[in-house]
């Protein structure tokens, strides 16, 4: 017979909650799932999320952006064909994008247009877009002028992409793999 059963804890400061969902098989533990729901912007869980090796997925991420009229963009290498961000666009920053051929997206945590690689000086030329079948989503395919696509950095570098974290799907543990497929 399984059974579930949750636990609740804050991380830092109230900025997650954190549910453990264990089954139960015949009395033993036989499967565990968790789960976070970020519920702040604090530097420091940002921080914690990007370099932890422990799944912390946020389910609520597009109901807090409902309202913004922006929808999912992939942004991919148009050389290597790697898929670099999953990030969003509304109206404007299409247009911008389109007039610019820059990625310029829409930021979700500060409500404003982002023109990718800013701050950082990692900007990408826009060369393709693609609609997907039910026009609510994109695909910009783009090329670095400079840097990576990722504003964490790996040994001082600037990581290529945002998808470097590998999910073990025995243990549910993520690992940062030395090579892609």
């Amino acid at each position: 017979m399984n059974q579930q059963q949750s636990n609740t804890n804050e991380m830092g400061a109230g900025s997650a909650c954190l549910w453990v969902y264990w089954i139960l098989t015949n009395g033993c533990i036989s499967d565990i799932i968790i789960f976070a729901v970020h519920n702040t912007s604090k530097e420091g869980r940002y921080m914690e999320l990007e370099e932890t090796k422990e799944l912390m997925l946020d389910f609520n991420k597009i109901d807090s952006i409902t309202d913004s009229g922006a929808i999912p963009v992939v942004v991919q290498d148009i050389g290597t064909k790697e898929v670099l961000l999953l990030a969003y666009v509304n109206k404007t920053a299409l247009e911008e994008s389109i007039k610019q051929r820059k990625v310029i997206l829409w930021s979700t945590s500060r409500k404003k247009l982002w023109l990718k690689g800013a701050e950082s000086g990692n900007t990408f030329t826009l060369h393709r877009i693609f609609v997907n079948c039910e026009q609510n989503s994109l695909l910009f395919m783009a090329s670095p002028d400079k840097g990576g696509m990722c504003h964490t950095k790996r040994d001082g570098e600037y990581r290529r992409g945002c998808y470097y974290r590998e999910l073990d799907m025995e243990t549910m543990g993520l690992s940062e793999p030395c090579e892609r497929i």
